[in-house]
């Protein structure tokens, strides 16, 4: 991996993990459908590759799944925090 690739994986990942921070403290159960759906929406868009998106673009996708799970992972892990407290 170029150094720049791993700059821009870096920056997605933080990005999406401070969009969706509140919102998975706010709503961790909502937050999570709404990651899922866009997980599903960006492993179908990973397929769909038959233009060619290029290093650039492979960059971005896979950086962006990656983000949406390390998110996912936050969300089940306070939605079991929760159900043990609970």
């Amino acid at each position: 991996m170029n150094e720049w690739q791993k700059t821009k994986r870096e920056e997605i990942i933080r990005g999406i993990c401070d969009h969706f921070s509140s919102q998975i403290l706010k709503d961790p159960q909502k937050a999570l459908s709404t990651i899922e759906q866009e997980i599903d929406s960006q492993e179908i868009y990973l397929g769909n590759d038959w233009l060619g998106r290029g290093v650039v673009g492979d960059t971005v996708i896979h950086a962006t799944i990656e983000g949406l799970e390390i998110v996912r992972s936050d969300c089940l892990v306070r939605l079991e925090d929760a159900d043990t407290i609970g």
